[in-house]
This record gives structure tokens, C-alpha cells and sequence, in this order.
């Protein structure tokens, strides 16, 4: 029974947290620009572990000895 309780206890308050998170986020005014860089870090970091097939890569790797990228 004591576990049953500690679970609706942990349920509610995370859905409670939820809901109040929801609610601070509708009524935040937060500037475009920042849902742009946020839309591009996501894209960039979802997509990090595809970058050897992207069509510039070979150009942009960098080998062992390299300092610097080729211009």
C-alpha cells in the first residue's frame, strides 16, 4: 500500500510541475531570434551523428596534422 501511495504522490506532483511549466510557458513573450537559434541548435545536435554524410564534410574534416581548415 505504502508503495501504491508514493507513486500517486511522485504522479501528481509531476503532473502538477508539468502543468505550471505549460502555463509559464504560454504566458512567456520570448523573442523570435531565439526560437530560430534554438530550432538550429536541435536540427544541428539531432542530426550530429549523420554529419559524414552531409555534401561539404570531406572539405571541412580536419586531418591529424591539421591546424586549420582549408580555405
Amino acid at each position: 500500500m505504502h508503495k501504491a501511495l508514493q507513486f500517486w504522490g511522485i504522479s501528481f506532483f509531476l503532473l502538477f510541475a508539468l502543468s505550471q511549466l505549460l502555463d509559464w510557458l504560454q504566458q512567456a513573450d520570448l523573442p523570435f531570434p531565439l526560437f530560430v537559434m534554438t530550432g538550429v541548435g536541435l536540427a544541428a545536435f539531432s542530426n550530429y551523428d549523420k554529419r559524414k554524410t552531409f555534401p561539404l564534410w570531406s572539405r571541412l574534416k580536419l586531418g591529424e596534422n591539421d591546424r586549420h581548415p582549408p580555405l
